[in-house]
């Protein structure tokens, strides 16, 4: 009799921690959009980071890939580049799993990840990312493409220099389509 008092003692101690520990990422995860949207950025990266629950892994795939990605974005903004490039390779590893290579998460976790790339100056590692993101820009919002144009502009310049003429033309070629894309959809034209 004792015996299960204390098994339910303890499984109910158990239960207690585990629903606090998730009300509490909740709560980071809420103080983090919410210094995001104030531009707290340094505080948004401390309670995003919390967030995430640490290695335990106590977070759904989906939850925890779109902290990640959060988290990442809010490293860019900082400028700690490699530090984003790695939780964005986390969150696309499981977003890949989640929602297919082609998704629209994807396609976004893609552009993210061109933009540290960029940070860093690893032009030619990016431009691999901007080649897979382009196919996907079907499935982007109207802003979405509008930065994937740019990102391909500037990923154009950048690759001219190095040499890379061939792809730098095909980039520029895809952000004109794009564009092209942004004013048929503005004025109505199909």
């Amino acid at each position: 009799m004792q015996a299960k008092i204390l098994f339910a003692g303890l499984l109910a101690a158990l239960l207690g921690a585990c629903v606090s520990t998730a009300g509490r990422l909740a709560a980071d995860a809420e103080r983090c959009r919410l210094e995001v949207n104030l531009g707290i950025l340094d505080g948004a990266e401390k309670s995003c980071t919390q967030a995430l629950g640490g290695d335990g892994n106590v977070l759904e795939p989906g939850d925890r890939s779109a902290r990640l990605y959060e988290l990442a974005r809010i490293k860019r903004q900082l400028f700690k580049y490699q530090e984003g490039e790695g939780l964005l390779r986390q969150s696309l590893a499981i977003e890949e799993g989640l929602s297919g290579p082609d998704s629209h998460a994807v396609g976004l976790r893609l552009i993210e990840l061109s933009l540290v790339l960029a940070g860093q100056e690893q032009w030619e590692a990016g431009a691999r990312v901007v080649e897979r993101a382009l196919p996907l820009a079907g499935k982007f919002t109207q802003d979405e493409r509008a930065s994937m144009a740019r990102i391909a502009r500037h990923y154009a310049g950048r690759l001219e220099k190095i040499g890379q003429a061939g792809l730098a033309e095909r980039f520029r070629t895809a952000a004109a389509e794009l564009e092209n894309r942004q004013v048929k959809k503005e004025s109505g034209a199909p």
